[in-house]
């Protein structure tokens, strides 16, 4: 009987301990880290798709929230966070990456850049 209580003890104790381990901190994050640097922290993605140069990393954490980090030759140049309503499907990584990558492609609004300056090939909208 004394060996079934403290078996109880040792796997409450690993249950609490595993229950308490520290989530990644994305304070820890900065742009321009490599995928390597990245995963040291966060851990091992739960998806990832890569097509040429972009790399996409997507981390689930609890049911409906994923985490993405987007890599152009191996540096981070875009992550954050984002929260789905239940019951919808998590999209895939490949299928994020190509989302994102189509984005890329949008014609800029007018609006946005007005009062801003072309130069080589680039949007200028600071003080000069």
């Amino acid at each position: 009987m004394r060996v079934i209580y403290q078996a109880c003890i040792i796997m409450t104790t690993l249950f609490f301990i595993a229950g308490c381990a520290t989530k990644p901190d994305l304070n820890a994050i900065t742009i321009d880290m490599n995928q390597q640097q990245v995963i040291e922290l966060m851990g091992p993605p739960t998806d990832l798709a890569t097509q040429q140069t972009t790399t996409y990393l997507m981390y689930t954490q609890k049911p409906q929230t994923l985490l993405h980090f987007v890599f152009l030759n191996n540096q981070l140049i875009e992550y954050g966070q984002e929260n789905r309503q239940l019951g919808h499907a998590l999209p895939s990584a490949s299928t994020q990456l190509e989302l994102w990558l189509s984005e890329q492609n949008k014609a800029v609004n007018p609006s946005a850049i007005a009062g801003c300056k072309m130069l080589d090939q680039r949007i200028n909208c600071g003080a000069e």
